[in-house]
């Protein structure tokens, strides 16, 4: 493996977020700074070749790099405890299925780049990359209509969440801050050792996640799917 400067795998733009503060449980939590843009999977090698990136995000906790289970995931690069929070994260962009095209063509140039950069699957006839990318990767959140104290039910893209792979008994949970607008990954584990892939829930049944994101679960903790026994 390439050795990786951390200038390499944290983000391709500055991030100047601020802290936050989260109520918890009957006493406030100082939460992470928002995490900065993950990098594209693809690089420039020494004899000008595209090649693959070994990691495209890091921070103290974890970083993102390729997975055994599937695709890219989460590894821990120290021992966690349960209630550590390990990522803070703004979406790319809020919306609803109708939205998609026109909320990525609003994007910044290198943030339609790293949306492309996510996986895609096609379940739905006729829906473009952008739907595709979205109805795989984006988490329903509620957020405030601007001028008005009403929230609404959508969905984000969160880049760095999206490369979390999933397990029907996770390691990590994960909660939205509709205040501040930022997803909040915690430890749920009570130890999870340094090398560990860190996962999350989908929330969703085996058979969904079949047919919604194409992949029948094997993470050892449920029944996984048998298309077989199903007619449609």
């Amino acid at each position: 493996m390439n050795d990786v400067s951390d200038t390499d795998v944290t983000s391709e733009e500055d991030d100047e977020s601020v802290e936050l503060i989260i109520t918890g449980f009957g006493h406030d939590l100082e939460t992470l700074k928002p995490a900065g843009l993950p990098l594209l999977r693809a690089m420039k090698g020494e004899d000008g070749f595209e090649e693959e990136r070994p990691i495209i995000f890091q921070n103290e906790f974890f970083e993102i790099r390729r997975s055994p289970v599937a695709g890219w995931g989460a590894f821990a690069t120290r021992k966690l405890d349960k209630g550590d929070q390990i990522l803070v994260e703004k979406a790319l962009y809020h919306a609803t299925y109708e939205d998609v095209e026109s909320s990525v063509l609003n994007l910044h140039e290198h943030e339609q780049k790293v949306a492309n950069d996510l996986h895609a699957h096609f379940g739905r006839d006729g829906e473009t990359k952008a739907q595709a990318v979205w109805n795989t990767n984006a988490d329903t959140v509620s957020t405030r209509k601007k001028g008005s104290g009403a929230c609404r039910d959508v969905a984000g893209l969160f880049p760095i969440a999206a490369r979390f792979n999933h397990s029907c008994n996770p390691k990590v949970g994960h909660r939205y801050d509709a205040e501040e607008e930022v997803l909040i990954f915690e430890v749920r584990a009570w130890v999870i050792e340094e090398g560990d892939e860190l996962t999350i829930s989908y929330g969703k049944d085996p058979s969904v996640l079949y047919y919604k994101f194409g992949f029948n679960c094997g993470c050892g903790y449920c029944g996984g799917f048998d298309d077989s026994r199903w007619n449609f």
